[in-house]
């Protein structure tokens, strides 16, 4: 291999070493704010995620922006600071359990709607 992409491939490999460095830092900052454990179990391990209290985490990173997670775990240990309750920690047990019953509520939501012109016979359960 010849010396240019030699050093360039360390060169590549040193910034991803340290954007992680960074952004290991920043998110260990953002744990720390809010307690380095589970909300619900406690539980301390590295299975802990980030977990939006008013299930808008999907807007939250669209307005935001992902960039390498610092970006955005900055913002969000701002918001942190000046008095948001909008984000707890949960392991990832908990998370996912909170994310398959908001999925189950949404689901349940949209049958009644489908089903609110339609009439349903009790007895025979048929369609009138």
């Amino acid at each position: 291999m010849r010396d240019w992409k030699k050093s360039s491939i360390r060169a590549k490999v040193l910034h991803q070493d340290i954007c992680l460095r960074y952004r290991n830092k920043v998110k260990n900052e953002l744990f720390t704010l809010l307690g380095n454990k589970c909300v619900v179990c406690g539980y301390t391990g590295l299975a802990l995620q980030l977990e939006h209290v008013n299930n808008n985490g999907r807007e939250d990173v669209k307005k935001i922006g992902k960039g390498f997670g610092t970006s955005y775990y900055s913002v969000v240990i701002e918001r942190i600071k000046k008095g948001s309750k909008d984000y707890q920690l949960m392991c990832a047990n908990h998370n996912m359990e909170k994310e398959l019953e908001r999925r189950l509520i949404e689901r349940e939501k949209r049958r009644e709607e489908k089903l609110k012109g339609i009439k349903v016979c009790p007895k025979v359960l048929c369609l009138k």
